[in-house]
């Protein structure tokens, strides 16, 4: 499960830390050129900001989209 929150800076700086060993702010145009699809869509879903969450399956990589 993962869960994925919009944020915006407040205050302080960045550091890495036992957690974090590299971060960075990505704007939304840039998601899916820097990431396999899989990560991106926690992201553009994020960016959405719907009021229900999505759940999304996938292999790792890429998005498995059931068939009906």
């Amino acid at each position: 499960m993962a869960l994925v929150f919009r944020c915006r800076p407040a205050g302080g700086a960045l550091t890495e830390n036992s957690e974090a060993a590299g971060f960075r702010w990505v704007l939304e145009s840039e998601v899916s050129a820097i990431m396999p699809e899989a990560f991106a869509i926690r992201i553009l879903d994020a960016y959405r900001n719907d009021a229900e969450p999505s759940i999304r399956d996938h292999d790792g990589v890429k998005l498995i989209v059931p068939t009906r």
